[in-house]
Order: C-alpha cells, then sequence, then structure tokens
C-alpha cells in the first residue's frame, strides 16, 4: 500500500482525478433524467461514463508505460535491487486508481438518487457497473501495450483513435457504449465477469512485456507469443460473447386492474402512476369506443414463427414509456384503443378512399387526451396528409370541450364504421 501511495503521490495523474470525476458526473446528470428511480436504466446511466474516462486511461498508460524507455532508465532499472515488474505493476495499479475512483464515486451518485424509489432490480444495476469496468480495465490494458510498442506521443494518440474508433464502430457488439438499459435487456453477469478476468490478465501479461528498447531489461521476461495470445483472446472476447442480451418474460407480470388490465416489466415500477392516469382517463371515453381488455409493455410478448425451417423469436408489446414520456404512453394507448375499436373494418377500402386520415385525426385527438391535454414532445416524420390530418385533431382538443370533443369523435367513428366496417 506504501508503494502504491508513494506512485499515485509521484504522478501527475492525480490531478486528473477532479476533473474526470467532473467529466463522470456531467455525463450523467446533464443528459435526461428518466433512468432515476429504474436500476437497470439507472446502471446503464452509471456505466456510460466509462468510455469517456477510458478515452483518458488508455492515453494516459500508454503514456506511462513508455516513460522508462522514453527517459533511458532502461539499464538503471535492469540492475536496480527492486524488480522491474513490481515498479510496473505499481505504476499500472495507480492509473487504475485514479481512473476507478470517478467512475465509482459516479455510479454511487446514481444509486444515490435512485435507491429511495425502492425499485426492483438493483442487480442489474451492478451488472452494468461491471461492465463499464471491464471497459474501463481493458482500456488501461490497451494503452498500456501500445506504451510498449510505439513512442511516446504517438503511442498516446494511437491508443486515443483507436479506442474511439473502437467504441463508435463497434459500441453495439462489444457493449463499450451501452447508451440505455431497458428492462427487456439484461446483463450477463457470466460475459462481464469472464470479460473482467480476461482484462485483468492482459493486463498483468502487459508487465511483463520486453520494453522496445531491449529485452534484456526484464528480469523474466514473458515471451511475445503468450502476451499474443491473450490479446488475441481479449479480441475474441469482445466481438463473441454479447454481454446484453434479450431478458426472459417473468412469469408473472405485475398489472394495473381496471377495464383495461395494463401490464408492465416490475423494473417501471415507477411509472404506475402515470400508467393509472392514462387508463383512468381511458375508462372516461364515449362507449363508441372499444377499449382492449389487457395491454401489455413491449417485451412482454414473445412469438415463434417458422420461416422456411428456422424459427424465429418475436418480441411484441402494446406499449412503450420511452424515457419516461407520457407522450409514448399516449401515442401507443390511442393506437391500440383505436384498432381495438376498429378491428373489422375494411382497411384496404379505407385507404383507397384516403378515409383512413379521418381516423388519424382521431388518434391524435385521441392522444392528446389521454395526455391530458398539451403539444407532444416529438415530431413525426411523414407526408403533408398526414400532418394535416393530425393538425384537426390537435385543433378539435385545443378548442373544444369535452362535450363538444366527445361528440366530434363518435360522429367521426360512427362515420367511418357505416361506410367500412
Amino acid at each position: 500500500m506504501s508503494m502504491l501511495l508513494l506512485h499515485l503521490r509521484s504522478s501527475v495523474l492525480r490531478w486528473w482525478i477532479l476533473p474526470l470525476l467532473l467529466l463522470d458526473l456531467a455525463v450523467l446528470f446533464l443528459r435526461t433524467d428518466y433512468w432515476i428511480g429504474v436500476w437497470p436504466e439507472t446502471g446503464a446511466a452509471a456505466q456510460m461514463p466509462a468510455y469517456f474516462l477510458s478515452l483518458a486511461a488508455t492515453s494516459a498508460a500508454a503514456w506511462i508505460s513508455g516513460a522508462r524507455a522514453r527517459r533511458n532508465l532502461d539499464e538503471q532499472l535492469s540492475v536496480s535491487h527492486i524488480n522491474p515488474l513490481r515498479i510496473e505493476a505499481w505504476q499500472l495499479v495507480s492509473v487504475l486508481v485514479i481512473v476507478f475512483v470517478p467512475y465509482l464515486v459516479g455510479a454511487a451518485a446514481a444509486a444515490a438518487v435512485t435507491l429511495p424509489q425502492g425499485a426492483p432490480g438493483i442487480g442489474q444495476f451492478f451488472a452494468y457497473v461491471a461492465l463499464g469496468a471491464a471497459g474501463l480495465i481493458l482500456s488501461i490494458g490497451w494503452g498500456w501495450m501500445l506504451g510498449r510498442i510505439l513512442s511516446g506521443r504517438f503511442a498516446a494518440l494511437v491508443a486515443l483513435l483507436s479506442w474511439l474508433i473502437a467504441g463508435f464502430a463497434l459500441g453495439d457488439t462489444t457493449g463499450l457504449l451501452e447508451v440505455s438499459g431497458p428492462p427487456t435487456k439484461e446483463v450477463s453477469v457470466y460475459v462481464v465477469a469472464l470479460r473482467c478476468i480476461l482484462a485483468m490478465v492482459f493486463c498483468a501479461c502487459l508487465l511483463a512485456l520486453p520494453s522496445r528498447v531491449t529485452r534484456a531489461t526484464m528480469r523474466r521476461p514473458l515471451p511475445l507469443a503468450v502476451v499474443s495470445v491473450v490479446t488475441l483472446g481479449m479480441v475474441t472476447m469482445l466481438l463473441g460473447a454479447q454481454p446484453v442480451s434479450e431478458r426472459a418474460v417473468p412469469r408473472s407480470a405485475p398489472c394495473i386492474q381496471g377495464k383495461v388490465q395494463v401490464c408492465y416489466w416490475p423494473e417501471h415500477e415507477k411509472y404506475v402512476p402515470l400508467m393509472e392516469k392514462i387508463a383512468t382517463r381511458a375508462e372516461t371515453l364515449p362507449a363508441t369506443f372499444v377499449l382492449p381488455k389487457r395491454l401489455n409493455e413491449y417485451g412482454l410478448e414473445r412469438h415463434d414463427v417458422r420461416v422456411n425451417g428456422v424459427l424465429h423469436r418475436q418480441v411484441g408489446g402494446d406499449f412503450t414509456i420511452a424515457e419516461g414520456s407520457i407522450w409514448s404512453l399516449a401515442f401507443d394507448f390511442s393506437i391500440a384503443i383505436s384498432s381495438e375499436t376498429l378491428k373489422e373494418c375494411n382497411w384496404d377500402r379505407a385507404r383507397a378512399a384516403q378515409d383512413d386520415r379521418k381516423i388519424t385525426s382521431v388518434e391524435h385527438w385521441l392522444e392528446v387526451w389521454l395526455a391530458g391535454g398539451g403539444s407532444p414532445n416529438y415530431q413525426l416524420e411523414g407526408n403533408a396528409p398526414i400532418a394535416k390530418a393530425r393538425a384537426v385533431g390537435a385543433r378539435i382538443a385545443e378548442t373544444k370541450s369535452e362535450k363538444e370533443q366527445f361528440a366530434w369523435a363518435s360522429e367521426e367513428l360512427d362515420e367511418f364504421r357505416a361506410n367500412y366496417c
């Protein structure tokens, strides 16, 4: 421990702790705050700064690992009474500590704001945090290796650019940059544990990697072949084993009871008041509307479909709560109610006569009604007829009384049914 403290006190990187902490907290809290109260989303949010910290970490590791050759200290260290492996190990550990302190503090801050809400699924929070930790260790090992192979500033630049490209080009495959943590996905504890172990073994092998100046500086040089094999294993692990995959549907999902049974993922417990509000407003609609008996959140429905002899698993559901938005919920509810109300209608004829735009107006009015009024917080990419149809529904919601709105919607639906149902 005294050796670690000595390296931390003598390392210029110690001044990076505060800036890196501010960077972590900025990435965490200056984004949207929908993740607060949902443990998987909190874990993903806490994990996301790890990629940005890893960019600094890989550059710093490349610079530090090349310092011995850059300062021509190979010969002095080779005759030192302290094993060079030990010296280099503490240097590597000091870089790990300097990078992990802001990361773990940021993760603790994320947990602190979610913990009071008592939501289920805390295990996935730790899984996401461990996934980010594995990425940090790998980035430091990658930078350390390049620092031993290449020269000072060039090594740091190559490490930075290569890790930057790997994150954005292979982020979805490697899990280096998970933007969100929906409850439909889960992090494999087995894959993450294996990745952490492999990353630490990789770093340990690099400690004994011979210097680019001379191999005689190491008392117990490790064959380059071993490091090559471990590196190949690390790359294979990153590209082959998916850390995040589809989650199994729970045997009994919690549901809100009423005229419409609304079932949701347990981790979305914080959105129960929001779902109750939408469901309650749906129950006040005129009798012209037919309410579905049950609505499932996306991911709670799985269907096996065989195509050309190949079995495919289809994931489905009736609604999503994108970033906790009431408009996401109201939009999906409006489509589900409209589909149930008009499920026996001839839509081919309606589209040919362009009367389906009439229902688009009703659906948008219904969406605004369910949301409690206002304007959606999204924009749809669509052609002019769709925009005009939605504008009709918005105008009715803004200018008419509740009684007049209900009368208009009932009249539109009755006319459509008479023609196409």
